[in-house]
């Protein structure tokens, strides 16, 4: 597919919201990207809400080589308090989604 070599893909700062990320999650589900090991979506608008819909929508092959998700510093997300909120819900999404098979190589939920 057109995407079978895709190796890093980078949507910083490209105003992705919730149902945006979701839709990243379908495409990744119809596509394969065997070789994908980096999506970086720092400074969107995306929610914990947002995370667990992109996830839901994945297949355990979906992105098997992924091992970064960035999603630091997003919009909306002020204070330290928030932000580690945030942090702690993504990481115990990514838990469930490896008991689920799916980024099983991915090992860190946020980027610093």
């Amino acid at each position: 597919g057109k995407l079978s070599n895709l190796g890093s893909l980078d949507l910083s700062s490209c105003q992705i919201d919730d149902g945006m990320l979701r839709q990243w999650g379908e495409v990744f589900s119809a596509h394969r990207c065997p070789k994908l090991k980096t999506i970086k979506l720092e400074g969107n608008r995306i929610s914990v809400d947002g995370v667990s819909a992109f996830f839901d929508v994945l297949t355990p092959q979906s992105l098997p080589q992924l091992e970064l998700l960035d999603l630091h510093g997003q919009e909306g997300m002020e204070g330290v308090e928030q932000q580690r909120n945030f942090g702690s819900a993504v990481e115990a999404l990514r838990h469930a989604a490896h008991r689920e098979g799916k980024l099983q190589m991915w090992t860190q939920a946020i980027e610093n």
